[in-house]
């Protein structure tokens, strides 16, 4: 593991939360190494995971979408929170919600992004989307 020039922590926030904060340090230690660049990614940068990324980076430049605030959206992100009441009818509104943003007469289309809670997921959301629409 000496020689790992590339360091890469996704979902660190959720990581942390998992409970992983000081096996990541231990990993972080073993991959020691002047060379080796690290990229740690957050949905959400609380004061643990600042914490985290003090310990295992040097020279960090921090990239940020959005306010400092974490209680505060981005204004440039239109949120929307749509309620459902099951599996078929997430996946229909979600197709519905697409259709409209899509459509040939849509306004602004922008783009869209959809969170799925785990790659599997993602993957079969992917080939339903691709049918559908």
């Amino acid at each position: 593991v000496k020689t790992v020039r590339f360091l890469i922590l996704d979902e660190a926030d959720h990581m942390i939360g998992e409970g992983l904060s000081e096996n990541i340090r231990k990993i972080t230690c073993d991959v020691e190494s002047p060379r080796r660049q690290t990229a740690l990614f957050s949905a959400t940068f609380a004061d643990d995971v600042s914490d985290l990324a003090t310990w295992i980076t040097r020279h960090a430049v921090e990239v940020r979408v959005g306010m400092r605030d974490p209680l505060r959206a981005n204004r440039d992100v239109d949120q929307r929170i749509m309620i459902v009441k099951d599996d078929a009818d997430r996946e229909g509104a979600l197709k519905t919600l697409l259709r409209t943003q899509y459509a040939a007469q849509a306004r602004n289309p922008g783009k869209t992004l959809v969170f799925a809670g785990d790659a599997e997921q993602c993957d079969q959301l992917a080939k339903k989307l691709q049918v559908a629409l």
